[in-house]
């Protein structure tokens, strides 16, 4: 294995997020090193992948502009899919009330109290997702990193808010099937 192979992998385990970008990143490094190899090597240079390597960066010190790259990506796609899901589950809801068993009389309170809170948490998803991606849009075509902490926090609390829509909706589910019987 050459050295370039070797600093590819080295940053290959450095590295978490997307497999398809993340693997485009690391052909486009390897790509790179080995073009910057074989120009040292046509100008004589001794050890050109050692060259290429040093002037590239250590692992360290390249690593966390790959990872912020990654980490935007990921954060990116988990907002995409927040905000779609969102769609998906007001359309869903509809549904849900059509044709409901309890014609003109309402349901009982403790099913509407879940609605309301399926309401809430999915209007906070809803604008999670798009705050996320409206941020995130911003900072990239300015040019400037998305932090990771910030990113982790949005990742956890979409997490935390899609963890809740599915319980409640599943109880609502549940709670409907008995109701409808």
């Amino acid at each position: 294995m050459g050295a370039i192979e070797g600093h590819v992998r080295r940053l290959d385990r450095a590295l978490t997020g997307p497999r398809r970008l993340k693997a485009d990143m690391l052909r486009e490094v390897r790509h790179g090193l080995s073009d910057a190899a074989e120009a040292y090597e046509a100008d004589g240079v001794a050890d050109p992948e050692r060259r290429a390597i040093d002037e590239f960066g250590a692992v360290p010190e390249v690593a966390p502009a790959y990872q912020a790259e990654l980490a935007t990506s990921a954060t990116r796609s988990v907002a995409l899919r927040v905000t779609a899901a969102y769609g998906v589950g007001a359309f869903a809801a509809n549904l849900m009330w059509t044709g409901a068993p309890w014609a003109g009389e309402p349901p009982p309170a403790g099913f509407q109290v879940l609605a309301q809170v399926i309401n809430v948490v999915g209007n906070g998803l809803a604008v999670c997702g798009a705050v996320t991606l409206a941020a995130l849009w911003l900072r990239t075509r300015a040019g400037r990193p998305v932090p990771m902490a910030a990113m982790r926090l949005v990742n956890r609390g979409l997490a935390v808010l899609l963890v809740m829509a599915w319980a409640v909706g599943v109880a609502m589910f549940t709670w409907s099937a008995v109701l409808w019987r």
